[in-house]
């Protein structure tokens, strides 16, 4: 993780600690009662969070979506990570899509082309052999 975005990550998560204790104190929030530990007692837990900043500005978009596929098709990065520096969530997009090729099955429509391209959802690897 990069100096910047350490101390963002660092500052927002500063920030939530203190927004969540005072909605607990104030009594905006509670935790469930099947709770085993008080927010005192297992305060990074009840606060632990993934920030995701805002999504760089694209300068040229073909360019940097191949490259993400890269990065993501040769392992050095995963969708969780790429999506993120686009300002998204993976788990929202994830689930959105999952809808979209359902919706699309239930209403007779082919799959998207790159649901049926993708390297992960043939059965060569990705390598294109036998």
């Amino acid at each position: 993780m990069g100096r910047r975005r350490f101390i963002a990550a660092r500052q927002a998560s500063l920030m939530f600690c203190c927004w969540f204790e005072e909605a607990l104190a104030r009594g905006i929030i509670t935790l469930p009662r099947s709770a085993v530990r008080s927010f005192y007692e297992a305060r990074n837990s009840w606060t632990n969070a993934l920030w995701i900043g805002a999504g760089r500005m694209a300068i040229d978009g073909l360019k940097e979506v191949q490259e993400s596929a890269m990065r993501i098709t040769t392992g050095l990065s995963t969708y969780q990570n790429e999506l993120a520096l686009q300002g998204q969530d993976y788990e929202e997009v994830m689930e959105q899509q999952e809808y979209e090729i359902q919706r699309r099955r239930e209403m007779g429509l082919s799959e998207p082309s790159w649901s049926v391209s993708h390297p992960s959802n043939t059965n060569d690897n990705g390598w294109g052999g036998n």
